[in-house]
């Protein structure tokens, strides 16, 4: 803001429209200092922000109203919904392992009727209204879906490629159709990031299906490419004019600048835009990171299994690849906020690390596991007794630099072991 300087804070909040009374406190960030409104802003200095908080007393009128408000009827839908759900995974689960004879001839009917069941489900989900989120509840349609696009195409009867690729092509469909329909932004980008995700699992599939790849080249590629997916997300979120955050002005004024047009000037901040452009960039951000974080637990399994000493360039590939996608996953839990999102990363690198010790236990001798052991013992001892500094507030610029660096080195190198882990040097090799 360009003001005299003889301006009052007070004066300055009434020329911009904001109302204070006596309710209101206004306090500096720099250091949370009180601010009245009868203070100059001379006092101010370049890059302060004030905030303005209003103390309103609380109704208990609405406090004894709100829980029996929530205590409605609207559980017994989302009880309906994850209903739904469990029994389209656990459907999918039974039809994939199921003979081939357990469906002989009457495939296309019940993929008929099952998909004919959950197209009734999302018309019924988007009929709820125009102010209630669509949320969770949207996975119980997709579950059964899954489960006809395993009746369609079993993999007793096809290869596990082309059951995959069906089924992600039944689920993106359905989310982007889904996503037209929703009536809140937030619903809108929940249904566009999952069918985004679920599409480029489908075109991994169809490609592996097309060259006739094994599954576990197809899921290395996937396990590979999810940090990456994580890492590029953050510049995908918000979505603002080009050139919106370059000083043109300034830059243009350069000889060897590259003349490009600028955009139209911000001349008034539009909160309800604001908000919606907030709500759609958190729920891509949360959707995204959770459909990575389950790509990562669905196919790492698949992706290094087995771990088997006689293919000595696979085996490392895949010790490589679950090392760094721990790697990955624990150190990108640093840059979140959200603690949900932060845990889930936490939760999957966990579960990686799990996944790699059975399969390790296959392959290690009696006397090689004990040390293994004693190994992991001794490195759990360091942790604890390094994070008792950590609690204590010990932090370093120096180390968060060397995390960041080393979060960046792993990123790159994730897909080139899920290349190397999926046998792609023998393939190429054979081709």
């Amino acid at each position: 803001m360009v003001l005299p300087a003889g301006y009052t804070v007070g004066e300055v909040l009434a020329a911009i429209g904001v109302r204070t009374g006596p309710e209101t406190r206004l306090f500096r960030e720099r250091g949370v200092v009180p601010v009245e409104t009868s203070q100059g802003i001379e006092a101010f200095r370049d890059g302060d922000i004030v905030t303005l908080i209003t103390e309103r007393a609380p109704d208990p009128g609405a406090r004894r109203r709100g829980p029996r408000r929530r205590g409605g009827g609207g559980s017994e839908n989302v009880a309906a919904w994850w209903a739904m759900g469990a029994v389209g995974i656990v459907l999918t689960v039974f039809l994939a392992f199921a003979p081939a004879a357990a469906l002989e001839g009457w495939p296309l009917v019940v993929g008929s009727v099952i998909i004919a069941a959950a197209i009734a489900a999302a018309v019924v989900l988007t009929r709820r209204g125009h102010t209630r989120s669509i949320g969770a509840a949207s996975l119980g349609p997709a579950a059964l879906l899954m489960g006809a696009g395993v009746v369609l195409s079993p993999p007793s009867s096809f290869s596990i490629a082309v059951t995959i690729a069906t089924v992600s092509a039944l689920v993106a469909v359905y989310s982007f159709g889904l996503a037209t329909l929703a009536k809140l932004p937030g619903d809108r980008a929940q249904l566009t990031a999952i069918a985004a995700v679920v599409t480029g699992i489908g075109v991994v599939h169809i490609v592996a299906a097309m060259l006739d790849l094994p599954e576990a080249t197809a899921a290395a590629f996937c396990v590979g490419a999810a940090p990456l997916v994580l890492r590029a997300l953050p510049a995908m979120l918000i979505d603002v004019p080009a050139g919106m955050f370059i000083d043109f002005e300034r830059h243009q004024q350069v000889r060897w600048a590259v003349r490009e047009q600028m955009p139209e000037s911000v001349v008034r901040v539009d909160g309800a835009r604001v908000g919606n452009l907030l709500l759609r960039s958190r729920a891509r951000l949360e959707t995204v990171t959770i459909a990575a974080c389950l790509t990562i637990a669905v196919f790492s399994p698949i992706a290094l299994w087995p771990l088997a000493a006689d293919r000595l360039m696979e085996m490392i590939g895949r010790l490589c690849l679950a090392g760094l996608l721990v790697l990955v996953l624990a150190l990108s839990a640093r840059s979140h906020g959200a603690t949900a999102i932060a845990w889930t990363l936490r939760a999957t690198a966990g579960y990686v690390l799990l996944v790699l010790a059975v399969g390790l236990l296959g392959v290690l001798s009696p006397g090689a596991r004990s040390l293994v052991t004693i190994g992991l013992l001794v490195v759990a001892v360091l942790v604890a007794v390094g994070s008792v500094p950590v609690a204590r507030g010990l932090r370093s610029l120096y180390w968060s630099r060397f995390g960041d660096i080393t979060e960046a080195i792993a990123v790159a190198l994730c897909l080139p072991a899920g290349l190397v882990a999926g046998g792609m040097v023998d393939i190429i090799r054979g081709w």
